[in-house]
């Protein structure tokens, strides 16, 4: 429909039908060579599948075809369920506790492929919850490989093991990882909670007041900790302190997905 503008989902994306298929339609100018490359290498079900690609001639505009995501991105799901929002009749329910856990677990998955098992290794180097999606059962996929790179050095991953600690502080509060306080300064979230985890006889008390309010306690307190324990180990500010992203690495987030 000459991305006509209401089918626009996202800055430069939007909403295709082809032949009966909704899917994802990315509008991009510029080189993207390096990304097509890192997308016909990739293959998981938790990162999106490109499906196809057209250019107008001369190669200066390009559009990118991926899978239609029902649910929309992550950041929607956490941040736009506010009251203002909840009478639209496209608003998202509320994450519940159990839906948070897996899309971390499904978060990992994918990093651990693309750090791990693809040849030569990758990292995203955008890991936030604008680009991770959800499919129609809230399965949680990887989006945005414009600044995926092959790794050249091993510290070059744990850009994303830090980024993935501020996406689990992200589940666990429901705000936003950067916040602007009342005179205008710039505050990062997980410095605010690392500094209250410190103590451990006080870490109850800082989990449950940093805890979701939408989730109405409809959480389990050990996993809650378990996670906050994960995020703390991933958010090291020395990289090479921060884990791998495999899932004997993140042990917390296996106890998480034990006691849901």
């Amino acid at each position: 429909m000459n991305l006509d503008e209401h089918c626009r989902i996202g800055s430069s994306i939007y909403k295709g039908n082809i032949y009966g298929k909704d899917l994802a339609v990315k509008q991009t100018k510029g080189d993207i060579k390096e990304e097509l490359n890192i997308l016909q290498r990739v293959n998981h079900v938790n990162l999106v599948s490109l499906l196809g690609t057209s250019c107008e001639t001369g190669g200066s505009q390009w559009f990118l075809v991926y899978d239609y995501a029902e649910n929309g991105s992550l950041d929607k799901g956490l941040h736009h369920n506010s009251a203002a929002s909840s009478s639209s009749s496209s608003a998202l329910p509320c994450l519940s506790w159990s839906q948070r856990i897996h899309i971390a677990l499904d978060v990992a998955s994918g990093l651990h492929c693309m750090h791990d098992h693809t040849q030569p290794n990758i990292v995203h180097w955008d890991v936030r919850s604008k680009n991770i999606l959800l499919d129609s059962k809230f399965k949680a996929k990887l989006a945005n490989f414009s600044m995926a790179r092959t790794v050249a050095d091993p510290t070059m991953a744990k850009v994303d093991v830090f980024a993935f600690g501020i996406l689990l502080f992200e589940l666990l509060s429901g705000k936003k990882a950067l916040k602007t306080k009342d005179n205008g300064v710039n505050v990062m979230l997980c410095k605010e909670i690392r500094e209250g985890l410190r103590l451990e006889e006080e870490r109850v008390d800082t989990i449950m007041k940093l805890m979701d309010l939408k989730l109405d306690n409809r959480y389990s307190i050990d996993g809650a900790l378990s996670l906050a324990a994960l995020a703390w180990i991933c958010t090291q500010e020395k990289a090479l302190a921060r884990p791998k992203m495999d899932r004997s690495r993140l042990s917390p987030l296996g106890t998480c997905s034990v006691i849901l």
